[in-house]
């Protein structure tokens, strides 16, 4: 076999590959955080199980940091972030997995907010949600990028938990760092009964209601992010499918569902400093309103907003460099 067949081979077989792996795109809107990935039994921990990703504190609050990893079609498991993370120590005030980065197959000590996924799953389906049976620690969103479904309440969309849960947790479910708030716990988390834990004479859905709970706390979640899994035996409403090659995951405090206003892309350095601003206008709720770029006040940086997951939706950006 000549070295040209050889090279045609070589590159049919990375086409392959290419087209059996679905990516996942994951970003960090917030402060700098650590995620976790591990994989369920019989798959393994994408990237070794974890990596750093930056906040954007430090320059442009608007930013969302990212990194893209491939997965096999077939892969199932969960992401989380981790929060509060010293790389010295190399541990995590939540979300943590043991001194180290990469959590090669731990899972993340709860409260922690996961992203969980099955690809091709039952009928070919992907399946996808947000659980907060662990506890929250982070807001979280996934969506599927050009998916194929049914059309369904449940299909294709976005499933989210942008509400700030740590800043409303109840003072027994606290978890804290100091004087500040980094988690919410899981009533089974912080108490450890078998009610609460769905376990022993409660371990099925009929025995474990939360309705029947001394308190129910599971309602408290879900009122706060209704998209999310609550507790063990929750309604399955929470469970999302698609079928997509592509799936954004994002992370991080600054993850809004009621915002109305500009966002803009200023230094630390000259922050208080009246300086001309490039601005994003922008509504999302009570309905997703009107969004532009705004030379209105000047401009200092090009800037775009890409809607992800609508329909017949553009994008806004100023790209030339007036500077």
């Amino acid at each position: 076999m000549n070295v040209k067949v050889l090279r045609i081979l070589s590159v049919a077989c990375l086409l392959l590959v290419t087209a059996n792996a679905v990516q996942f795109e994951i970003r960090n809107a917030g402060e700098p955080i650590w995620v976790g990935i591990q994989g369920n039994p019989g798959h393994g921990a994408l990237r070794n199980g974890g990596f750093s990703l930056i906040g954007g504190e430090s320059f442009i609050r608007s930013v969302s940091f990212q990194t893209t990893i491939n997965a096999p079609d077939n892969w199932a498991g969960r992401f989380w972030s981790r929060t509060f993370c010293d790389p010295n120590s190399q541990h995590c005030a939540t979300g943590d997995c043991g001194n180290r980065l990469e959590c090669n197959g731990a899972g993340g000590n709860p409260p922690v907010t996961l992203v969980e996924i099955t690809l091709k799953g039952a009928s070919g389906l992907d399946f996808y949600d947000i659980s907060l049976v662990d506890g929250f620690n982070n807001k979280a969103i996934i969506t599927p990028v050009n998916g194929q479904g049914d059309g369904g309440q449940y299909s294709c969309k976005t499933a989210r938990c942008s509400s700030d849960i740590n800043s409303k947790c109840p003072g027994e479910l606290q978890v804290k760092r100091g004087n500040q708030v980094v988690a919410c716990n899981s009533a089974c988390n912080a108490f450890h009964t078998d009610q609460y834990c769905c376990t022993g004479p409660h371990n099925q859905p009929q025995t474990c209601r939360s309705s029947d709970w001394p308190q129910n706390y599971p309602a408290f979640f879900k009122k706060e992010c209704p998209d999310a899994y609550s507790y063990a035996y929750d309604d399955h409403k929470s469970t999302f499918t698609c079928k997509a090659g592509k799936y954004i995951i994002t992370f991080g405090q600054w993850l809004a569902e009621d915002f109305s206003g500009s966002i803009s892309a200023v230094p630390d350095y000259v922050k208080d400093v009246n300086i001309p601003e490039t601005k994003i206008e922008l509504t999302l709720a009570p309905v997703v309103g009107p969004y532009a770029v705004s030379l209105l006040e000047g401009f200092n940086y090009k800037l775009k907003i890409i809607p992800i997951g609508g329909r017949k939706c553009k994008v806004a950006e100023c790209p030339a460099d007036i500077n």
